[in-house]
């Protein structure tokens, strides 16, 4: 995909609504690390670290992996997740408090 592409679908995910907001730290998290549908898709919020700005991937054939991302993708995890903890039934997808 091409940055003006992702410029693209960054600019449609502008807003301060938890849509917006997650659509957007999932956006910057796929292009920031190069991860497969699938890591993102079963990310636990235990599996994001933004002090050291990374996250843990639990890859396909059970191989796990670590990932730095930059401030931007961190800002914008950083804004989701805080959003999502006043979000009513932000976590009543999966197990309470587990899946991002």
């Amino acid at each position: 995909m091409r940055d003006e592409d992702t410029g693209k679908l960054l600019d449609a995910c502008k807003g301060k609504g938890f849509a917006n907001l997650r659509d957007e730290a999932l956006i910057r998290l796929y292009c920031n690390t190069g991860a497969r549908l699938s890591e993102v898709g079963n990310l636990l919020v235990a599996d994001v670290d933004l002090n050291t700005e990374s996250v843990h991937f639990h890859g396909k054939g059970a191989k796990d992996r670590r990932v730095r991302f930059g401030p931007k993708t961190a800002r914008a995890l950083s804004r989701y997740l805080r959003a999502r903890d006043k979000h009513k039934g932000a976590c009543t997808a999966r197990k309470p408090g587990s899946g991002l």
